[in-house]
């Protein structure tokens, strides 16, 4: 599971800044405005927020995330965001899984931003995205530190608002999720989503050759869906949905079972 913490992440988006390292500790003043945020209102009205599970429904899910990476003292600001929706959930449909796993892209964007008073000014990468330069308007929370700031603009002739979960620079911690057989051994293929309570949804995919992982704020809370790859089931006894903590001391562990030879 991809680790939400800055260097992770920037990894993961290089192509907006070759050759970028990684600091944990970012110093620009942007640290007022900085950090990871959900989509909380679309046009004025709230954002799908129901979350369907792998066993109910199989329709993706409706969500949107911005996160605004801080200068350092070794890049400038960056910005990653991304909304769409999810087909609305049948589960008597009968047609094939790709066609009910379609989405709706509202919104991808990523390049640089600034802050100036409560103005946020955005500067889509040309090459990648072509969205131009836009404005946003950033709320002060009243939680300690600001975590619940809002910042809202227009794209794209829709209205996005956005609510903080996350500051940038605080620190966060990782727990391993091992997904294994009836002989110990990892599994490979399974479907893993990691719903935090804070609203953030990390997807991911499982490999015979390392464990997935949890991360974020010590502390925070975790339910992790899962979905068998074919050949296997859920263990007599495993619950599709997996509560943890992450920084817990013991890993997570979810066990599968062969139903092939």
């Amino acid at each position: 599971m991809i680790s939400r913490c800055v260097c992770k992440t920037l990894l993961s988006f290089a192509i907006l800044a070759s050759g970028v390292a990684c600091n944990s500790h970012p110093t620009g003043p942007e640290l007022v405005v900085g950090g990871l945020y959900v989509l909380v209102e679309l046009d004025g009205v709230a954002f799908p927020s129901a979350k369907p599970s792998f066993q109910t429904c199989p329709a993706p899910i409706s969500r949107g995330e911005l996160n605004l990476f801080p200068s350092n003292i070794e890049m400038t600001t960056l910005y990653i965001s991304f909304a769409h929706l999810g087909r609305s959930c049948d589960p008597d449909d009968t047609r094939p899984p790709d066609y009910r796993s379609g989405l709706v892209q509202l919104n991808r964007d990523g390049g640089n931003w600034s802050v100036d008073g409560n103005r946020v000014g955005f500067s889509s990468n040309k090459a990648l995205y072509g969205m131009g330069t836009y404005e946003g308007t950033f709320q002060s929370g009243q939680a300690k530190g600001g975590i619940d700031a809002h910042l809202t603009y227009s794209l794209g002739g829709r209205i996005y608002k956005w609510r903080r979960v996350r500051i940038a620079g605080n620190p966060e911690s990782s727990t391993p999720v091992r997904v294994i057989d009836e002989q110990e051994q990892l599994v490979a293929g399974a479907r893993l989503e990691a719903r935090y309570s804070d609203g953030i949804m990390e997807p991911a995919g499982t490999s015979a050759d390392r464990p997935s992982a949890i991360s974020g704020p010590v502390g925070i809370a975790v339910t992790i869906h899962v979905d068998p790859p074919p050949g296997y089931l859920l263990a007599p006894a495993q619950n599709a949905q997996v509560r943890a903590v992450v920084g817990q001391a013991e890993g997570v562990v979810i066990r599968l079972v062969r139903t092939v030879p």
